[in-house]
């Protein structure tokens, strides 16, 4: 109630309040957005897609594969290929391990920093 009486006021004082303008809210999934918007007829809700992807992208790392956690395999890539590319050495001996195997040789890329999640600074840790 206090987002759409909050939103209603600010409607009003930016001159916003006639039918005849159509007023579009992007929302993120929370459920008191969501009644807000429902209680507000003259407001369409749309929700932020950048926003539900994150939500996936935080819940996906969470996730157990065989009781290990998918954010703790990543943890153990990036470490690998910060240790495989702080070495001529060992890039080398990969190398050799992949050609022995017959798996094609890729240089291990280090992750980068996602922008948009404010949650990823955590899984880096």
């Amino acid at each position: 109630m206090n987002i759409k009486v909050t939103l209603d006021s600010l409607i009003n004082v930016l001159g916003l309040d006639g039918d005849h303008i159509v007023k579009n809210v992007i929302l993120d999934n929370a459920s008191n957005n969501k009644l807000a918007i429902r209680m507000s007829p003259g407001l369409n809700g749309y929700y932020c897609n950048i926003h539900s992807m994150q939500l996936c992208v935080r819940d996906a790392l969470k996730v157990k594969v065989q009781a290990v956690q998918v954010k703790r395999v990543i943890a153990k890539c990036q470490d690998l290929a910060k240790f495989v590319r702080l070495s001529e050495t060992r890039n080398n001996q990969l190398k050799e391990a992949c050609l022995k195997s017959k798996i094609n040789y890729k240089l291990p890329k280090k992750q980068n920093a996602t922008r948009w999640n404010s949650n990823e600074c955590q899984f880096h840790s």
